[in-house]
């Protein structure tokens, strides 16, 4: 049988989450029978110190699985105005979280033979503008294959957002959208995916979507504190996101996307509730062996042994941060509320799992999750050292960089013995390294050159004239995207159109952070533009800043590749992380983090150096200074 874990969720942010849930679970469930009431209170001081750093505030449980509380805690206030402190009873927005009633209502219209998963939109009621919108399967609605995307920058729903508040309305505008690529070919995380999915539910069953969620996902399972009310219903008992600034200070509420929530998230629920809902899921009482595997693998498998599973489920919006998670071998059940901004639900979850790996653990634990290496050195045809390079496992969100002298270590899982390793430089082609042949040992990797070079000569006559190509101005209040301490790197794109021809000559971001340390470098990333989305790199290697972070616009340098944009053309701009000192906790406003606004645009993220891009709805304050042709 195979384990798995899920792949839902809000930006794909999966690498460090889901291996600290599932050593969360594995450690507790060895370290607990040894002093069980010692762990629920160093726990429950963690989240305590964490509030008192004003770096959660919210409600976390974690249960056996039957229904049995080993650690319940509520800290900080429902809103800024700290006048009600949170307790279980809390109802928070769930974010993304919510779209598990859209899953379980599917799921269970499938089990009475009303849809299949194979079902096409045009087996339904639709009429989209797109034609290859009709083949579309309902597996590939709840997998994030379907080419749909997100709908929150579409003129129609800005236009209509303080008044939306059913699903029909969302699919005035959704009907219109031109999918981003042909159905079952990628992966993209899909809101409007998920709005289709409550439109088929209403169409099959013959009743809007919120009454029945409320009949078939929360009356049966008591959950009495949970449902998706409008605006003007939510008192006291609802919490209301807490926004902070780059300084640190909370700003005035967060809005909600729309008047209430809808299929793709933004639910109420208490961690009770959620608790109750984990519980009965995942004990079989409410689906099917069969569905529960199907759920837990991104629809890709109905054949997993139920005690094999990792699941976790996160969302995220302005003021909220949330994850619910299961672990099949302890049968333990995890639920994270917060009222602030991500990444507050993720913390709790990282700083329990670095207290529990400072427990004493018995010797045959120790030996069955230690990890063998590979430590070597990365060189060019000339046998000279090459720089921050990145190596890991394709898609799976491991891996790490080399130095600056070409140096790497890397400490490997024994789940990911059989794999590949892939080393990865810009102007140069990718190699491979089987791991089991090269465990802990030093090895040599030689990079070959990429023939293929993507610059061109630029030449010109004329008196250079400069223009600006991006968001060379700031937003009034600037807001920041950073990566997690423990995430081996990261890369953040925009699209941009090019105004006119002309040479490249910097690229420019803008960087925030209050004490910026020097652990970090930031490349430049300028990349072809393949159909909207990341293509090719254009730049044949390293350019980086890494002596000279400082909060406000730093420059990089790109003259040297006479790289040339051609007017009207479309480029991805951006920057990668790299963290030289991986195995320091640091503080988060040590992070460079590039500042953005809520404007239109084209923009991809992706975490590690080898893995997917996915599409973010923000627009960071990234542009290029080019001579003009």
């Amino acid at each position: 049988m195979k384990s798995t874990s899920s792949l839902l969720q809000l930006n794909n942010r999966k690498s460090v989450l889901s291996l600290s849930i599932t050593l969360i679970f594995s450690i507790f469930f060895v370290c607990s029978a040894q002093n069980n009431n010692s762990l629920e209170k160093s726990i429950q001081d963690l989240v305590e110190s964490l509030s008192e750093q004003n770096k959660f505030s919210g409600c976390i449980i974690l249960s056996d699985g039957h229904s049995n509380k080993i650690i319940e805690k509520c800290v900080g206030y429902n809103s800024i105005k700290n006048d009600f402190e949170n307790t279980p009873e809390t109802k928070f927005s769930l974010a993304s979280v919510g779209k598990l009633f859209t899953i379980l209502s599917i799921i269970q219209l499938i089990e009475k033979g009303k849809i299949n998963y194979n079902d096409k939109l045009s087996d339904f009621n639709f009429e989209f503008n797109d034609p290859r919108a009709k083949e579309i399967t309902i597996h590939q609605l709840l997998s994030h294959t379907s080419g749909f995307g997100h709908y929150w920058d579409n003129p129609q729903f800005l236009k209509m957002q303080k008044t939306l508040d059913e699903i029909n309305e969302y699919m005035t505008f959704i009907k219109e959208t031109e999918l981003l690529f042909d159905p079952g070919t990628q992966y993209n995380y899909s809101n409007e995916g998920y709005i289709i999915l409550g439109s088929i539910i209403e169409q099959v069953t013959g009743t809007d979507y919120y009454s029945h969620v409320e009949n078939n996902v929360f009356q049966p399972l008591s959950m009495h504190n949970s449902g998706h009310p409008y605006k003007n219903q939510r008192d006291n008992s609802y919490a209301t996101g807490i926004v902070f600034n780059s300084e640190g200070t909370p700003l005035p509420p967060a809005s909600d996307l729309s008047q209430r929530g809808a299929s793709d998230g933004g639910g109420y629920s208490t961690v009770r509730d959620m608790s109750n809902l984990m519980n009965a899921v995942f004990n079989g009482d409410f689906i099917d062996e069969k569905a529960l595997s199907l759920m837990t693998s991104n629809f890709e498998s109905d054949e997993i042994n139920k005690e094999s599973i990792v699941f976790d489920f996160n969302g995220a919006s302005p003021g909220v941060s949330t994850i619910v998670g299961y672990h099949g071998p302890s049968g333990l059940n995890v639920v994270v509320l917060s009222n602030f901004d991500s990444p507050a639900s993720e913390t709790v979850v990282l700083g329990i799992m670095d207290m529990l790996m400072q427990q004493t653990l018995p010797e045959e634990e120790i030996k069955e999750n230690s990890s063998s290496y590979i430590e070597g050195i990365i060189l060019d045809s000339n046998n000279q050292p090459i720089p921050y390079v990145n190596i890991g496992i394709i898609d799976k969100y491991f891996g790490t960089s080399s130095d600056e002298n070409g140096h790497f270590s890397i400490e490997i899982p024994e789940k990911y013995l059989d794999q590949i390793l892939t080393i990865s430089a810009l102007g140069h082609k990718n190699t491979e390294v089987k791991i089991k042949e090269n465990l802990n040992t030093e090895i040599k990797v030689v990079l070959n050159e990429d023939v293929e070079t993507l610059s061109t000569v630029f030449i010109s006559t004329k008196k250079p004239k400069r223009f600006k190509n991006g968001n060379s101005s700031l937003a009034l209040i600037p807001q920041g995207a950073y990566i997690g301490s423990k995430i081996p790197g990261a890369s953040l794109t925009k699209m941009i159109t090019a105004k006119k021809n002309g040479k490249i000559e910097k690229l420019v971001v803008h960087v925030q952070g209050n004490k910026l340390n020097q652990d970090f470098i930031l490349r430049a990333r300028i990349l072809e533009s393949n159909k909207q989305q990341p293509g090719k790199d254009l730049l044949t290697s390293s350019v980086i800043q890494k002596s000279n972070i400082k909060k406000g616009w730093l420059e990089f340098d790109l003259s040297e590749f006479n790289l040339s944009i051609d007017k009207n053309k479309e480029y991805f701009i951006g920057v990668e992380w790299i963290d030289k000192n991986k195995s320091v906790e640091k503080p988060r406003d040590a992070f460079p983090r590039v500042s953005y606004d809520n404007k239109k645009s084209t923009s991809y993220a992706k975490k590690g150096g080898l893995e997917r891009w996915n599409s973010i709805d923000i627009n960071p304050n990234f542009y290029l200074v080019v001579i003009e042709r």
